[in-house]
This record gives C-alpha cells, sequence and structure tokens, in this order.
C-alpha cells in the first residue's frame, strides 16, 4: 500500500484521537491507529481503546486493494509528521515495516497485522439527529460533569430525549439546557462518556444511535462507538428550586474579573468567598488568616428584589466555572437563603434561552 499526502492531510484527523489513545496499554495494539484503504482516494483511520473506537474517513492519493490495512504507532507516527516538511510525502508499506519517504530522507516504522486490531460493533438502531447547537450545549454542559468513581453517572453528560434536555451536574453544580433536543419517548436516554465528550465537538453534526450498552455517532466521514455509562441518572429536577425570589442581576464579565481579584487572599484548599449584596451592590470579600491576607471588592448590580442585607458563601471555582460558560453581557443570578442553592440565567440570548446553571453555597 502506498499513500500520497500533505502531512495536514492527516495530523489534523490525526490529532482528533488523542484523548482515546493510551500510550501505555496493556494491549500493545491500541498504541496503534489502523490505516485501511477504502477507495483510491479514501483513507479510514481507526484507533481507540476497549471502550471506544473512532473512524475517521480522509481524502489522500491511494495505491493499493481496497481493504487493505495496516497498524502503525499512533504517537510515534503522529510525531513524526508534525516533523516533516511542507512538501508532498509518501508512506510505503512493506510487510512488517513503513517507509515515509520525505524528499529529502526516509524514516521507518513498525507495523503491527491489521486482523489483531480490535472493533466494536457499532449501533445500527434508529437514530436521533444531533447539530452544531447542541453539540455546543453537549460540550458545555461536560464542564459540570463530575469525577465520582463512586456515582459514576455522574461523570458524563445525560441527553434526555423523553424530556428534550441535556443535562450535567458533579453534584455541587448543575447544568440544564432545556427544550434543546427532540422529544423521543422510545429512545434510549443515553449518559454519553468522558471519552465520548472528549471528541464531541469534532463533529459538526452526527447522527446519534443508542443501545442498552452503547451509543454511536456518525456523520459523512467519522464513526465513533463508545461503551455508555451505565445506571440511572437521579432526578435533576427535584434538586433545582422554583422560588428564588431574590434576584440580582449584575454585568458577567465585571463580576468574573472581581472575582477572580478577590480570590488570590483566599485559602487554597477551600477557595472560599463572602457575598453581601445589598443596595444595588455586591460586596465580595475573603481572608486566609493563616497568610495573613484578605481581599474585599464591590461592584454595582440591579439589587431591587433584595430588601435587607443578604450573605452567603460560595466556592469561587465553582462560580467562575458557571460564569465562564455563558456568553451574554448580563446574567441573573437567583437566591432563596444562603443555606440553599443559588440560580445563574444568560439575559437577553438566543442560543442560551431555556439553560440554567445550579450552584451550591459552602456553609
Amino acid at each position: 500500500m502506498k499513500i500520497n499526502f500533505f502531512k495536514e492531510a492527516l495530523i489534523k484527523p490525526l490529532e482528533v484521537f488523542k484523548p482515546i489513545i493510551s500510550h501505555r496499554s496493556s494491549l500493545p495494539i491500541l498504541e496503534c491507529v489502523k490505516l485501511e484503504c477504502v477507495s483510491n482516494n479514501k483513507l479510514k483511520i481507526t484507533g481507540g481503546n476497549n471502550e471506544s473506537i473512532l473512524s475517521i474517513v480522509v481524502d489522500v492519493d491511494i495505491d493499493s486493494e481496497v481493504g487493505t490495512s495496516y497498524c502503525i504507532n499512533y504517537k510515534e507516527f503522529l510525531e513524526a509528521l508534525k516533523r516533516m516538511p511542507s512538501a508532498g510525502l509518501l508512506l510505503k508499506f512493506e510487510d512488517v515495516v513503513a517507509i515515509l519517504d520525505y524528499n529529502v530522507g526516509e524514516m521507518s516504522f513498525a507495523v503491527s497485522p491489521s486482523n489483531e486490531y480490535p472493533s466494536i460493533v457499532p449501533v445500527e438502531d434508529y437514530s436521533i439527529k444531533i447539530e452544531k447547537e447542541q453539540i455546543e450545549l453537549i460540550d458545555i454542559a461536560s464542564k459540570f460533569s463530575g469525577n465520582d468513581e463512586i456515582r459514576p453517572v455522574m461523570n458524563g453528560v445525560f441527553l434526555d430525549f423523553h424530556k428534550g434536555n441535556i443535562v450535567a451536574t458533579d453534584g455541587h453544580s448543575l447544568f440544564r439546557a432545556s427544550n434543546k433536543l427532540p422529544i423521543a419517548d422510545s429512545f434510549k436516554n443515553p449518559i454519553l462518556s468522558k471519552q465520548v465528550l472528549s471528541i464531541i465537538k469534532s463533529f459538526k453534526e452526527f447522527s446519534l444511535s443508542a443501545s442498552s450498552s452503547h451509543v454511536t455517532l456518525r456523520n459523512n466521514n467519522m464513526e465513533l462507538t463508545s461503551r455508555l455509562i451505565e445506571g440511572r441518572y437521579p432526578n435533576y429536577d427535584s434538586v433545582i428550586p422554583t422560588d428564588n425570589n431574590l434576584e440580582v442581576i449584575v454585568d458577567r464579565l465585571s463580576l468574573i474579573e472581581a472575582i477572580k481579584r478577590v480570590s488570590l487572599s483566599s485559602n487554597e484548599d477551600t477557595n472560599r468567598l463572602e457575598l453581601n449584596i445589598a443596595d444595588n451592590t455586591i460586596s465580595i470579600s475573603t481572608d486566609c488568616i493563616e497568610k495573613n491576607k484578605w481581599s474585599k471588592e464591590d461592584i454595582r448590580a440591579n439589587t431591587e428584589s433584595i430588601t435587607d442585607t443578604f450573605n452567603m458563601a460560595i466556592k469561587s471555582t465553582l462560580i467562575l466555572n458557571i460564569l465562564s460558560n455563558i456568553t451574554t453581557d448580563m446574567v441573573s443570578i437567583k437566591f432563596k437563603d444562603k443555606q440553599r442553592a443559588f440560580l445563574v440565567e444568560a439575559i437577553d440570548t438566543e442560543k442560551e434561552s431555556n439553560c440554567l446553571w445550579l450552584g451550591m453555597p459552602m456553609v
């Protein structure tokens, strides 16, 4: 098999595989990608692990019989391509070796039999189309999933096709995008794993099929099949308060910058900040007694619904994660009392309409 190409044609698709290919796998073949001729101008690259398998078809000039395939070490091959000149390259496979000819030199790579490469049968059931805006919301949701070994269902993004919602929570914060998915009552509601979430933005759009154990995402040139997170997702609606009546409207970027400045003096273990809200002002303060540090800053805000001074302790990293995943200039933050969850919503936005962020206070 001979492949003529420019390095840019393979580097970009190969980079997509980075989150799912291990460099220290117990199965050495999984440190490779499989290169397969699917036509005289299309090369299919396949790679993954025991949980996920991704295939990407790219346009290159191939001289080979359709179906011919070889496995080559992913890390070594990608690093070599990055260091190649911009001129055309020729990759030749000869039995147990591949030779990369770059005009002024040659480089060899060991290859492995492709019949040893594992596969995961893709899901072929009824599919639902997921478009760019929904992919962006799934990506936002991924920032609020957890890393909980005891409750693995919290580690992914829940696609609730029965209600049309995209949800993720780590137990301390939560993101819900309502009415963003098509309603499909008979469809399996998948919990997408972090492996899927790490690759999902590489799809501009895709059709999604799910079984009881796996999910397949596919479009014209990409197909990803991955094991789902198993278990019952918690009743997320039950933890979202409906009676938070104390509202603050504030400039998002001003709040972010103030929190970043004040948090420089906070305890590095707790990241605790105190909010004092009254008279159209949010006062943000913190101290670290151990290091004799403190900070305080006031920013203007609309606090018309708050008639008495309101106080709450929050974790700076939590609120910054929420605010950094909103795009609008102004945000609404709603409270009930200092021990209950607060809600954050974007103001004047079509993209983030029906999106809600929840955060838990520190006690």
